[in-house]
């Protein structure tokens, strides 16, 4: 589903703006609830390729989350062990392209 075509902009948007409006007024968890079941939908019917990367991103931001919580009293610490995994993953992918 593209942002220009008229299923997404006669049926999709405003069920889901519809449904975000109902849904803030129950009360804040719905409302995040609805917004992620209607980006999975969106994403899904683009492909289930697209909604498995989707998916795999939200593993692994929350698996970062998770640590860099674990570290939140010494900040310092955690942006460098962030920086360093960064910088040793850009140096492995440099040095497997460079060897091809």
């Amino acid at each position: 589903m593209q942002f220009n075509t008229y299923i997404f902009i006669l049926l999709f948007l405003p069920i889901s703006l519809i449904g975000y409006w109902v849904t803030a007024k129950i009360n804040k968890t719905a409302n995040k609830i609805w917004l992620i079941l209607t980006s999975a939908i969106f994403y899904v019917y683009a492909g289930w390729k697209l909604a498995l990367i989707l998916g795999a991103s939200i593993v692994v931001n929350y698996i970062f989350a998770i640590v860099l919580s674990k570290f939140r009293r010494n900040l310092d610490y955690s942006l460098k062990l962030l920086v360093k995994s960064v910088i040793k993953y850009l140096i492995e992918k440099f040095n497997a392209t460079k060897s091809l």
